[in-house]
């Protein structure tokens, strides 16, 4: 599981490719991620970044709660490919865990 700090901005990577695995750089990619109790923490559309194929979405540090204290769990990632007419919609998860900070 991946470990991400409070109150920080993170950001979803999204590579598209064709169904015989050639890089699609003309995408219109969206996503919308939901935390662990299903409220959107991010929804945009994703910027072309790096190689050409690979998208980016911003998340803003509103995936953790104000306090600060992270939203542990399963966030969701449901995403929109759109080219030449055609679109596909794939849904991503992925857990969150902030680890022990040794306080009391």
């Amino acid at each position: 599981m991946d470990s991400i700090e409070p109150l920080t901005d993170a950001e979803l990577r999204i590579t598209v490719e064709s169904r015989a695995g050639l890089p699609v750089e003309d995408a219109t990619v969206t996503a919308t991620v939901y935390d662990p109790k299903g409220q959107v923490v991010a929804t945009d559309a994703a910027c072309p970044r790096e190689s050409g194929n690979t998208y980016v979405l911003s998340i803003g540090h509103a995936w953790s709660e104000r306090s600060g204290a992270p939203l542990l769990g399963e966030y969701t990632a449901y995403v929109k490919v759109l080219r030449a007419g055609a679109r596909r919609t794939h849904r991503v998860r992925y857990a969150v865990q902030y680890p022990e900070t040794g306080a009391r």
